[in-house]
């Protein structure tokens, strides 16, 4: 890969190949190294005269943003992106995928109208160039517009689902459009999210036998190429949980949801990953409030090993995506952090904040579900992190601390906001200089299982004994003073030492 602008400047013969070569690194799950690929390479061709593929790599960063819900910048490339391409024929099909690819922009700020604009003026586009088009969509223009109206399906069920006061009308317009996809299915690419589409529809009219056997029959259709089908797997297995959810079967849902999260594992597809995540946690809520009426966060987290099974589920998932954890790494912070409280509570009140175990040990082992909603190629990457890629890496912490906002969980929530915040102000997201008690018993409990534990790629792992040594002098500035004192009291008396998960990991 090349490192700057300047590089891509020497190399005007190889624009285009360069935007392909991102676009299969993308495809392949690696979405942090294609969007540094058409950051270098948008400027560059646009300099070199190359307004094609500038249009096209400011379409693809416009998305990379919009997946980070980095909306500003989204629009910004897509400002940029529509002023390149006003030197372009009116016949190329830049401006058209530019304007169509920010209506999914619009469709994720809920703003439903801009969405429907946008889709309709790309899929209407007219005269377009078919060789071009067939050169930079992979589609003659009659296939491309079936291609793009499944996207109007999706905005229309995607409001059904999300949005209380969407008109019932929407239905209509949905099966309308997939009518029309449905005619110019040509593909087996039209030809699977039609049928993707069809089942959504059918639990969208409360049609949930048909949904079911609709979504069955796409899964097992050997005649689809695998990669087509392999693509599809999530979403569907996604749309059979929220079947099961509507039919009242909490434990059919959390399967098929587990279902879509291990296919995800080894597809990944930014969008369709947010999506089954995002009605994922959904799932989980609606089991909890059925069970007790009402958010209980003391609930859950009092009783882990009874009521938590779902919790487990989502700590294991988010650590399987992370090349840097250990599995067990939420359970590991979370004994450690019981060892921490326990020392913290003999400490003289005068000198102690109040710190609830039920809360500090939920957090301890939910500290870093805002991960689920971080890029699996950034949490991934061996090679360093470009400033905005540390930027983007940190929100993890805000992200979960939102996640179990909306989950009920806000105590929790609050805790979790400061597990890599530093009492010297040297931490993040916010660089605060003052911990809750309770938030520094986290965060130093992390940084002692951190140290200890064996991860590709960095530093071998310290003994216990040299982790605590760490904490207690090079690493002292860091922490809560109270906590510190936690830890050595916790070390002399050889607590720490009956936390098995603290060695051989």
């Amino acid at each position: 890969m090349l490192d700057s602008a300047e590089e891509w400047g020497r190399l005007p013969s190889d624009f285009e190949n360069a935007f392909r070569c991102a676009e299969l690194i993308y495809l392949n799950g690696d979405e942090c190294a294609a969007e540094e690929i058409w950051r270098a390479l948008a400027p560059a061709a646009q300099r070199a005269g190359r307004s094609d593929v500038a249009t096209y790599a400011s379409a693809r960063i416009a998305r990379c943003a919009s997946d980070w819900e980095e909306y500003d910048e989204a629009m910004e490339w897509y400002r940029r992106g529509l002023a390149w391409s006003r030197s372009l024929p009116h016949s190329h099909p830049a401006r058209a995928a530019l304007v169509f690819q920010r209506g999914t922009t619009h469709q994720m700020l809920d703003e439903w109208g801009k969405a429907e604009k946008d889709f309709l003026k790309g899929l209407h586009w007219e005269g377009m160039d078919p060789e071009l088009t067939v050169h930079w969509d992979g589609m003659e223009p009659e296939v491309l517009r079936p291609y793009r109206s499944n996207a109007l399906v999706d905005l229309c069920l995607d409001r059904l689902h999300r949005d209380p006061s969407a008109p019932s009308s929407l239905v209509g317009e949905a099966a309308s459009w997939l009518d029309y996809a449905r005619q110019g299915a040509t593909t087996p690419r039209t030809q699977a999210l039609v049928r993707a589409n069809e089942a959504e529809l059918a639990w969208q009219l409360g049609e949930l036998r048909e949904a079911v056997r609709r979504t069955r029959e796409l899964l097992s259709d050997t005649s689809l190429p695998a990669d087509v089908l392999d693509r599809n797997k999530p979403w569907l297995y996604r749309l059979l949980a929220m079947v099961a959810l509507e039919q009242g079967d909490l434990s059919e849902a959390q399967l098929q949801a587990g279902y879509a999260l291990d296919l995800l594992g080894t597809w990944r597809y930014p969008y369709v990953e947010r999506v089954v995540v995002r009605d994922l946690l959904a799932i989980f809520t609606r089991k909890h409030q059925s069970r007790y009426g009402r958010y209980r966060e003391e609930a859950v987290l009092g009783t882990l090993a009874e009521e938590g099974g779902w919790v487990f589920a989502l700590v294991d998932y988010m650590e399987t995506r992370d090349v840097y954890l250990v599995p067990g790494h939420g359970r590991a912070v979370a004994a450690v952090s019981t060892v921490l409280g326990e020392a913290a509570a003999a400490i003289p009140t005068a000198r102690n904040g109040k710190v609830d175990r039920v809360y500090l040990q939920g957090a301890a082992l939910l500290h870093d579900i805002g991960k689920l909603k971080i890029a699996w190629s950034l949490l991934n990457r061996t090679r360093p992190l470009a400033p905005i890629q540390e930027r983007r890496f940190q929100r993890h912490v805000v992200l979960g601390a939102r996640i179990l906002e909306d989950m009920g969980f806000s105590m929790t929530a609050r805790l979790v906001e400061e597990h890599h915040e530093r009492a010297d102000g040297s931490g993040f997201p916010c660089g605060l200089g003052e911990l809750s008690l309770a938030g520094g018993l986290l965060a130093l409990s992390e940084a002692l299982v951190d140290r200890c534990s064996r991860t590709k790629h960095r530093r071998p792992p310290l003994p216990v004994e040299d982790a605590v040594a760490w904490c207690l002098g090079d690493g002292a500035a860091g922490f809560h003073p109270v906590a510190l004192e936690a830890l050595e009291l916790a070390a002399e008396s050889g607590a720490l030492a009956s936390v098995g998960a603290l060695r051989n990991r």
